[in-house]
């Protein structure tokens, strides 16, 4: 265990001992952070989330653990805990605030990951300008396993494009509602990587917005401001949909190098017979595309459908999985080209329409018929 680390963490877990191995370190960490999050796997050990999102699963596995007490998730009150080091095991004692409490005994603790691809999963947390918050909330979700996991679990690719969280106008599609208030700064290198966007879609008026609000000074926080702010706005204007494609498709690229989730052979039957008949009933209705985009043009309007999966974790997740239809419509007659866009429907300009719509499915009871309930977001 390095020296550094144990001491920064040491008062977060009281009775570890340098001789601990690095992984009681990331338990500490995990104190630390008030994050405990403590479960029982079917092999009946138990496990404790690190960093778990949409790109990734990685968590603490007590190995050969007895538990006794429970733990309560919906526990608000701060979290304690101590390690008893014993001659063939530990004793991990948590108190949560004061409502509860309870122990683990195991003989070893383990770490584990798992990435996976996160280009088809989307969550609607934040209503509005979801296409954009989708591409905010993948490079904030590549950022967490950059910052809290071995370097390998990042792509040379993922720790170029995390870069453009460096720039505010992009970064202000906040994806969760707790950041609705906060301020972002742009640094230089998060305006570099956008240009290079720029530059590329051949965006020649966003390049020059973008060039002069790099050229403004942060002494002048009025004009920046407002720079930031017409920038924001441009990346949702139609006419600047090919920095969004750009942007999108490197995102694509980075997840698709990465393992899809399985569930077991069972439920991932169940969604797959999903997705076989959402594309049978396009097929059904004229349009054109395959699993998990489709379109046609019908009395001059292009007509287009993205499906996005909201997946739980394979790991300590839910039994809920649920299905998103991005809807767009656009007049052709506004159109410069007739080509259909992914999500066209979403971004501002005369004759586009967009709606989301969702369904959900749950394995609860594989002998039993999915529940399947379609609402509109």
């Amino acid at each position: 265990m390095n020296q550094t680390e144990f001491e920064k963490y040491k008062k977060y877990l009281p009775g570890m001992t340098k001789d601990c191995s690095k992984e009681f370190l990331k338990l500490a960490r995990i104190i630390q952070e008030q994050v405990l999050d403590i479960w029982k796997g079917e092999d009946q050990n138990y496990y404790a989330a690190f960093v778990m999102n949409d790109s990734v699963e990685s968590f603490l596995i007590f190995e050969d653990a007895v538990m006794t007490g429970v733990f309560e998730k919906d526990i608000t009150e701060e979290t304690t805990a101590a390690l008893s080091v014993e001659e063939e095991s530990y004793v991990l004692a948590v108190r949560q605030g004061n409502r509860n409490s309870f122990t683990l005994r195991f003989r070893e603790l383990a770490f584990r990951i798992q990435t996976y691809q996160y280009h088809e999963v989307v969550h609607v947390w934040v209503k509005g300008e979801e296409h954009l918050r989708q591409l905010v909330y993948q490079l904030g979700i590549i950022k967490d396993k950059a910052e809290f996991l071995p370097r390998d679990c990042c792509s040379r690719k993922e720790r170029q494009l995390i870069k453009l969280l460096e720039f505010a106008p992009l970064r202000g599609w906040y994806f969760v509602p707790w950041e609705e208030d906060s301020v972002f700064e742009s640094t230089d290198a998060g305006i570099d990587a956008f240009l290079e966007f720029a530059d590329l879609a051949n965006d020649d008026i966003l390049k020059r917005q973008v060039l002069k609000y790099q050229r403004c000074s942060k002494g002048r926080q009025r004009q920046r401001r407002r720079l930031e702010k017409r920038i924001h706005c441009m990346l949702n204007q139609s006419e600047h949909l090919p920095v969004y494609e750009l942007l999108r498709e490197e995102l694509d690229e980075a997840s698709k190098v990465y393992e899809k989730r399985s569930f077991g052979a069972a439920k991932d039957h169940i969604i797959e017979q999903k997705r076989i008949e959402i594309a049978e009933l396009f097929e059904e209705n004229g349009f054109h595309g395959i699993y998990p985009w489709f379109y046609k043009t019908e009395e001059k309007i292009n007509i287009s459908c993205r499906i996005y999966e909201e997946q739980p974790f394979v790991n300590g997740g839910t039994s809920q999985y649920r299905f998103y239809y991005f809807w767009s419509e656009t007049e052709q007659n506004q159109k410069k080209d007739r080509a259909f866009h992914i999500n066209e429907g979403f971004f501002q300009g005369a004759g586009r329409v967009n709606k989301i719509q969702a369904e959900d499915i749950s394995w609860e009871n594989l002998k039993h018929d999915m529940i399947k309930n379609v609402n509109k977001i």
